[in-house]
C-alpha cells in the first residue's frame, strides 16, 4: 500500500540557551534572551535602525550617553534585556495586537537584523488563573 505522506511545513520552536531569541509586543518592548545579549557584546543601550524598504529593525550596541541610545535593562532573572523602543515604533507605525516573536534575527556587521515580515505569534498557549489549579 502506498502512503500519502505530508510533511509538517510550519515553523517549530528549536530554541535553546544558545539560540537567538527576540520578541516585540504592542507596547514596542524588544526582549531578547541571554545569548542574544552575549552575541551583540552585551551593551548597555543600542541604537535603533529601520529601512522601510525591507521593513527591518536593526539594533546597533551604542554608548548610553548617545542622545538617539535606547537603554537595554535587565527583565527578569534568568538573563532576558528588555529595550523599550515605543518612540522608535510610534514613529515607524510598527503595530502589533499581541507580542511576536522574529523568526530568524541575523547579525551583520555588528548589527541584529530583525525582520517585520518574517514574525509568528510568541504565546505559549493560554495562561493558567491564579487558584484555578489548571
Amino acid at each position: 500500500m502506498a502512503r500519502n505522506w505530508m510533511e509538517f511545513d510550519e515553523f517549530t520552536d528549536r530554541r535553546g540557551t544558545d539560540s537567538t531569541y527576540v520578541t516585540m509586543n504592542p507596547k514596542g518592548e524588544i526582549v531578547i534572551n541571554r545569548y542574544t545579549f552575549k552575541t551583540i557584546s552585551e551593551p548597555d543601550a543600542v541604537v535603533m535602525l529601520f529601512d522601510p524598504e525591507t521593513d527591518t529593525i536593526g539594533l546597533r550596541p551604542a554608548s548610553p550617553r548617545m542622545p538617539n541610545a535606547f537603554l537595554v535593562r535587565l527583565r527578569t532573572d534568568c538573563g532576558h534585556r528588555v529595550i523599550c523602543a515605543r518612540p522608535f515604533a510610534k514613529k515607524h507605525d510598527i503595530r502589533l495586537d499581541h507580542t511576536l516573536r522574529f523568526r530568524e534575527p541575523v547579525f551583520e556587521d555588528g548589527i541584529l537584523i530583525l525582520d517585520l515580515r518574517n514574525m509568528i505569534n510568541a504565546a505559549r498557549g493560554p495562561r493558567k488563573k491564579p487558584g484555578s489549579g489548571r
